[in-house]
């Protein structure tokens, strides 16, 4: 528990860490850590059933509770994250005349190294989404839009146990697969075209997180070339990185072989980033990243190379990182295959 004294609170607005430090869903309301205890302050849309199911004191909220608090508790100093704290939390905690200083750092170290049921909450996740993957494959023939894909996928997602999906499911055929980030459409499938899935659940709070890149016809020998190099790169990485690796030592495992294989300058987002109850967390991989990998960390791997106007190629598992080895927790084939 993130402690700095008995003055020093940590205040989380943020319903995802809340759930983290709580094991409770709430999309309103605040939480304070206080000298290794846990508050939970809520609305009556939320307290009764916090009073059973959140690990915290539930208490009942007012518009003078955090004042209140802070008083009693002779608190003069605050930790906040800062970039998932209202502006206007950030105004009050200022006119009570506190210090305000980010924990967003701790925090994040803190929630970065999973226990053994978060791993399985993960897993569980990763297995729903390669389930509902496996099915929507069949589902995929001609004359079907983009549109169709997804909404075949996330009707799969929840028939197979998913509580929704952990982001956007993005579906590109053919050039949109170019757009790392592409938004789905209602392109229609035709013959011979890329087809990019993107898409992970959530599960009792937690996310997964896969990307499959196929065929739907006979790929051209060009992409896959391309593929492959992906694919070499991707499994580089998971052989490689262990306990200890910086996150700009692994995105550059993958991008130094790209850039041999004159793939480089294609190769234009992060190697990855940290899975938890939030989709993007701890720690990032990427030439920019500041974290060391440890055992704990579920992370993706996920190179890919984009081709403007063209085609679009990425591969990403789930992993997490045990005993100093990558352990994915994808089931479904990374090697190049058609429908």
């Amino acid at each position: 528990m993130l402690s700095r004294g008995s003055k020093f609170i940590s205040l989380i607005y943020d319903g995802d860490v809340i759930k983290y430090f709580t094991s409770f869903d709430v999309e309103d309301g605040f939480l304070i850590l206080h000298n290794g205890k846990k508050y939970l302050f809520l609305d009556k849309r939320y307290y009764y059933s916090a009073l059973n199911n959140a690990d915290a004191n539930v208490v009942l909220v007012d518009e003078n509770s955090l004042k209140t608090f802070i008083s009693e508790n002779g608190v003069d100093t605050v930790g906040i994250i800062y970039s998932l704290t209202p502006v206007s939390a950030y105004l009050t905690l200022t006119s009570l005349g506190v210090t305000v200083v980010d924990v967003e750092a701790d925090i994040n170290k803190i929630r970065s190294v999973k226990n053994e049921g978060e791993i399985n909450l993960i897993k569980k996740a990763q297995q729903i989404c390669e389930t509902s993957l496996s099915k929507t494959f069949k589902f995929i023939k001609l004359g079907v839009t983009e549109k169709e894909v997804a909404s075949y996928l996330e009707y799969q997602f929840k028939l197979n146990g998913a509580d929704g999906t952990s982001f956007e499911t993005i579906v590109a055929f053919n050039e949109n697969s170019s757009v790392p980030h592409h938004k789905t459409s209602d392109k229609v499938l035709t013959e011979n075209s890329v087809v990019l899935i993107d898409c992970g659940v959530k599960y009792r709070g937690y996310c997964s997180d896969t990307t499959r890149t196929f065929y739907f016809g006979t790929p051209s020998d060009e992409f896959i070339k391309a593929y492959n190099a992906v694919l070499t790169a991707h499994n580089l990485v998971a052989t490689n990185v262990t306990n200890g690796t910086t996150g700009v030592e692994a995105d550059a495992i993958a991008r130094n072989y790209l850039t041999k294989n004159g793939y480089g300058e294609y190769f234009t987002h992060g190697l990855g980033h940290g899975v938890g109850v939030k989709i993007h967390e701890s720690p990032r991989l990427s030439t920019k990243s500041v974290d060391t990998l440890t055992n704990g960390n579920c992370f993706t791997i996920e190179p890919g190379v984009y081709f403007d106007g063209k085609f679009g190629i990425r591969i990403e598992d789930t992993v997490c990182l045990v005993d100093g080895k990558v352990v994915s927790f994808n089931t479904l084939t990374k090697e190049l295959f058609t429908v």
